[in-house]
């Protein structure tokens, strides 16, 4: 591992603690996931890609704008129009049962593009 991915993975493992990101203003991913925006760049409304894109390897493998705003990570990623996440505790304003409902579905949609089948029962 090179030098900036070991400071990446250490910074990711510690929490981020370098960045404060409270700004209430920033609410482009709590929108997306309250399926009133799309996601950018050329991307649709969040159970427009959990209805008609889970499945479509084509669009998935060849469409990646739509990635982080699936999953916010905590630093500027490679889509400029995302938003970073807010980390851990953020509310919402939206149920805990809909975010992990959201969060599966999500992961459910990475598992089918790649043929894997998830291996825990739980999961619906």
């Amino acid at each position: 591992m090179g030098s900036n991915a070991s400071a990446d993975a250490l910074r990711y493992r510690e929490g981020y603690r370098d960045i404060t990101t409270n700004d209430l203003s920033m609410d482009l991913n709590k929108r997306f996931y309250a399926n009133t925006i799309v996601s950018q760049p050329d991307g649709e409304f969040i159970d427009t890609i959990h209805e008609k894109w889970a499945g479509n390897y084509d669009l998935l493998e060849t469409h990646h704008g739509y990635i982080q705003w699936l999953f916010p990570i905590r630093e500027q990623g490679m889509n400029s129009h995302a938003q970073v996440g807010k980390g851990k505790g953020v509310a919402w304003g939206v149920s805990m049962e809909t975010v992990t409902t959201m969060s599966v579905s999500c992961f459910r949609i990475f598992l089918v593009c790649f043929s894997t089948q998830p291996f825990v029962s739980t999961w619906g």
